[in-house]
């Protein structure tokens, strides 16, 4: 890593001796281990207090440092706005390159989502980073150590609880979340952990808790990663810049990471220095960039702020090019996204028959996407889904809405128009990618005598 050369206002450095052991500290909080890099955070926040500093000024203090951990003979570190010394989307880059194999447009998509975990707030969305694989060994949990070196404020989890994320988020609003092992989290079931992972999506997500007697609002909104073999529920993904990682075949390995390694000290510290600049006006970030034809919608909205820092670091082309890339890879014609959400009604309900009223209410809570609904073609003004649209959309797979009746009936039950789980299951096979979950025939739930609306 070439020497970093400070650059703008000048201000006295602390003592060599409390530069050195800021450094050293500040490596220690990336530590894989978690109670090691605990431990490290709470002396640096120690140190800094003793010697009148915040975390603020820490990316001055790493700058001012070689790439051997050596003071440089400046006496002198960048201010606030200075900005970085170096493009952060070539440095983000050069690293991931280094260490984990993926495509280009997936390296670009990479890069830029590091960026904004330390501007995110300056944004109404945070798109979520789906690293998702078909099998094991495919270099996920790799990823997600990188984005833990390079990330603004990162706290990791294998198996974080709804508690966890309430107390980190509410402690450490700028956090970026990174949890592994996104399979075993049971999140196609799990609606609570789930709907903490949407919500935390869009500027003002946030859940309400009772805490000793007293309702709290948490606040979620916030970056997250997220590694999984197979899938995610389709609501996650929807939110999500999706990377796919592959197995490489023997021989093809890239650099293990080495948590010492002072390029990703470099790396953190001008990604800081970009943050820094934007904030004081050095540099300028446009929130409404102009955004390829080939995005709407929610694709549209998680793209936005990686374009507009793409556009910033003048790597706006490969940034758009990207976008229509991975965006392609999960587009889906908007009647079969209906026919999956429907499924996955189906089978976390455990039914084998639903009223069409109440299917229409039951997508809606499924994935809220459905509350902006613009239509088939995506021209019409934004409204909640209907239940004639939702009918129309069934029809061109040869699902219409019958005469259904409760499976336990009375004299006072009556019927309703409705769907039959068999109606959907050619069309599942045929439209539908493998389900995350499989409905299990000696569970079936029916409908409720009380719902029968008499």
């Amino acid at each position: 890593m070439c020497r970093l050369q400070a650059i703008g206002g000048t201000m006295r450095l602390p003592p060599d001796k409390v530069c050195r052991l800021i450094r050293k500290l500040y490596a220690s909080t990336s530590s894989p281990f978690e109670h090691e890099a605990e431990v490290a955070k709470e002396k640096l926040r120690v140190l800094l207090f003793e010697h009148s500093l915040t975390e603020a000024d820490i990316p001055a203090i790493l700058a001012a440092t070689d790439d051997h951990g050596q003071k440089l003979s400046s006496a002198s570190f960048p201010s606030a706005g200075a900005g970085p010394t170096i493009n952060v989307f070539d440095l983000n880059s050069a690293l991931i390159d280094d260490h984990v194999t993926v495509t280009v447009r997936e390296r670009t998509a990479i890069s830029l989502w590091i960026t904004h975990t330390y501007l995110f707030q300056r944004f109404r969305i945070t798109p979520r980073l789906a690293i998702l694989s078909p099998v094991e060994e495919c270099g996920k949990s790799t990823l997600l150590d990188l984005l833990n070196l390079t990330c603004a404020l990162p706290w990791c989890s294998d198996d974080p609880s709804p508690a966890s994320i309430y107390h980190e988020r509410d402690n450490n609003p700028d956090a970026t979340f990174l949890v592994d092992e996104g399979d075993n989290l049971g999140l196609f079931k799990d609606k609570r952990m789930r709907r903490l992972f949407n919500a935390g999506h869009k500027q003002g997500g946030s859940a309400v808790r009772i805490i000793d007697g007293r309702p709290r609002k948490f606040s979620l909104f916030g970056p997250l990663a997220i590694a999984a073999i197979g899938d995610l529920p389709r609501p996650l993904t929807s939110r999500s810049i999706i990377i796919g990682m592959q197995r490489q075949p023997p021989g093809s390995q890239k650099r293990p990471i080495d948590v010492n390694d002072m390029a990703w000290i470099a790396g953190q510290t001008q990604n800081y220095a970009f943050a820094e600049a934007v904030k004081s006006g050095a540099i300028t970030l446009n929130p409404n960039p102009e955004m390829p034809k080939e995005l709407s919608n929610r694709a549209a909205d998680n793209w936005r702020v990686l374009i507009s820092i793409g556009d910033a670091l003048g790597h706006g082309a490969e940034a758009r090019a990207a976008a229509i890339a991975l965006s392609a890879r999960r587009s889906q014609d908007i009647k079969v996204v209906l026919l999956m959400d429907t499924r996955e009604v189906f089978d976390q309900r455990g039914i084998d028959r639903i009223w069409g009223c109440d299917l229409v209410e039951a997508v809606i809570e499924h994935d809220d996407e459905w509350e902006e609904f613009c239509g088939v073609k995506g021209d019409g003004g934004p409204h909640k889904l209907r239940q004639g649209e939702l009918g129309a959309m069934l029809r061109a797979f040869g699902i219409r809405p019958r005469s259904v009746w409760p499976a336990h009936r009375d004299p006072k039950t009556s019927s309703r128009k409705g769907y039959l789980r068999e109606q959907f299951e050619k069309a599942w096979g045929a439209y539908c990618p493998a389900a995350g979950t499989t409905a299990q025939s000696n569970k079936v739930k029916y409908l409720d005598r009380h719902n029968d609306g008499t």
